[in-house]
């Protein structure tokens, strides 16, 4: 992005479209093809604005900088800032009241100004778009997976062939009576009563039992 030098010192970042009209616009200004502006070249040139001549006054003398008579392209860009600026404020002063210059510096200051004055007969610069911001990406969300149950265990103490909560079942094949004498079998052998028999000394009872 280009800049111009402002009147009153700084630099103020113009667009590549906008510097190009204001380049134009100084050629059309210099009449006399002398590379400067003189004060007769700006009368005709700057009354296109419509401002008050005690206001164009103001705008000249706050332009030329090095009080030569003549304005160079950055103070005629500094002038045409100004002008755009008395534009824009003209509803709150009289006809033909001066523009307050320490609001003005502040905005010639602020390089998000236009500074674009309308000069009547003379096409507006075209003006890019800003682009838009940039849009925030959303970061996808971690589904938790919650880890499956373990299936419960069953009592330690539950007693061989029983159904949990519910009354012995009987294996496949096998007769009330013969269940039962199983049953007392086990009880005999389960002395310390924790549901299970332990070691090999409860096959002969197991084996007698069904020889009975």
């Amino acid at each position: 992005m280009a800049s111009a030098t402002m009147g009153g010192g700084g630099a103020v970042a113009q667009g590549p479209s906008v510097l190009g009209t204001f380049k134009e616009w100084f050629s059309l200004a210099d009449q006399q093809r002398t590379g400067m502006i003189t004060g007769q070249d700006a009368v005709q040139f700057f009354t296109r604005s419509g401002l008050h001549k005690t206001v164009l006054a103001q705008v000249w003398e706050f332009a030329d900088v090095q009080k030569r008579g003549c304005l160079s392209f950055e103070e005629f860009v500094t002038a045409l800032r100004l002008i755009a600026f008395a534009q824009m404020t003209a509803n709150g002063r009289p006809e033909g009241g001066l523009v307050d210059l320490q609001q003005a510096r502040m905005a010639l200051a602020n390089p998000a100004f236009p500074g674009v004055p309308f000069l009547q007969g003379l096409p507006p610069p075209q003006m890019q778009p800003q682009p838009p911001p940039p849009q925030q990406q959303q970061q996808p969300q971690m589904q938790m997976q919650h880890p499956a149950r373990p299936a419960p265990m069953p009592p330690t103490n539950a007693t061989p062939g029983a159904s949990p909560g519910g009354p012995v079942a009987c294996p496949p094949g096998m007769n009330p009576q013969a269940l039962a004498r199983f049953r007392q079998a086990f009880a005999q052998l389960d002395t310390d009563r924790d549901g299970f028999v332990a070691g090999g000394g409860g096959f002969p009872p197991l084996r007698g039992n069904e020889e009975a």
